[in-house]
């Protein structure tokens, strides 16, 4: 939504300041003197040029300077996100493997499917391990790709197995990821 208001704001203000710079122009320039029309051309050629640096650099300074971003507290972590180097090193890993098998990301989310990371910045959000790995992971929670993580959830957590491999092997299931910087 915000997508379209930027939108329709960019054409009104182009239209409001093309109109603005005509304006300025013709009621500085309407005598015949030429030394007059010099001074209507420059004065509205600053007027435009005024308007974009305020509308550009001032008024959307906080975006430059990153302040729109939440920075972080005691309980709720900052929304800059920076993934650590292991999960592309993984993802690199498990690219060359052949095959088609799942992984499943241990252990399981508390909160459906949100989940929190002790990363520099912190991390609470969807388990990211779905986006950043090239294999489909057997998550818990509400979307996932491919096992749907509540009968994973159910089958694992609820009532654990005498025999867990029959269980992955089931689901496809070749690798366990397990997380140790789950917060």
């Amino acid at each position: 939504m915000g997508i379209f208001i930027a939108l329709s704001y960019a054409f009104l203000i182009g239209y409001g300041l093309s109109i603005l710079y005509y304006h300025i122009y013709h009621i500085m320039g309407r005598p015949a003197q030429k030394m007059q029309r010099v001074v209507g051309k420059i004065s509205a050629k600053v007027f435009l040029v005024s308007n974009v640096f305020l509308l550009c650099g001032v008024y959307v300074w906080p975006m430059w300077t990153g302040d729109v971003i939440y920075p972080g507290g005691k309980v709720i972590p900052s929304a800059t996100v920076e993934v650590p180097n292991y999960y592309y090193q993984a993802s690199d890993w498990l690219d060359i493997e052949k095959g088609d098998f799942r992984i499943v990301s241990i252990p399981l989310p508390k909160l459906g499917s949100q989940v929190a990371y002790s990363w520099d910045h912190g991390y609470v959000g969807e388990d990211p391990t779905r986006w950043l790995l090239p294999k489909t992971v057997v998550v818990s929670g509400e979307s996932g790709r491919g096992i749907s993580g509540f009968i994973f959830d159910e089958v694992i957590q609820e009532n654990p197995p005498a025999n867990l491999g029959a269980i992955l092997n089931l689901f496809n299931a070749r690798y366990i990821l397990f997380h140790r910087d789950t917060d």
